[in-house]
């Protein structure tokens, strides 16, 4: 089995306990996947304070109001990672004024950024739903407005 030292916590382990440069290369990362983990969670606690105004134990008292699940589709969170973990909730915040509403899963992230920035976002949720449920009238009602 090839071995290789890691970087940070100086353990010599098996390559599988370091993530590959790229899919078919045999180059590794210089940490293990451990010590890369470590380094991501106090990364995203740095961030979660330099960006929201969030502790990580605000972040978690959020997330356990919340059950552990999307503020608005009340699923646990699924996107991953290349690595395969599992993503933790997002913080979603007002742009207008940095106030924190709440975690929030990729997809709803995502639709909500998209959403919120378009002039008219109230009345494209509506279409969005009519276009959905094929209704073409009720659609064509809201562009009439």
């Amino acid at each position: 089995m090839q071995m290789k030292v890691c970087g940070t916590c100086r353990e010599t382990k098996p390559v599988t306990d370091f993530y590959q440069i790229a899919k078919g290369v045999d180059y590794w990362r210089s940490d293990c996947k451990d010590c890369q983990k470590a380094k991501r969670r106090v990364t995203y606690r740095a961030d979660l304070l330099r960006r929201y105004g969030l502790t990580p134990a605000q972040y978690d008292e959020k997330l356990a109001s919340q059950d552990g699940v999307c503020a608005i589709c009340r699923q646990p969170e699924t996107a991953r990672r290349a690595s395969g973990e599992v993503l933790l909730l997002a913080v979603d915040h007002d742009h207008s004024n940095g106030q924190v509403r709440g975690l929030l899963c990729m997809r709803c992230n995502m639709l909500t950024g998209v959403l919120e920035g378009h002039p008219d976002y109230p009345k494209i949720i509506e279409m969005v739903e009519a276009y959905v449920e094929g209704d073409d009238d009720f659609r064509a009602s809201l562009l009439a407005d």
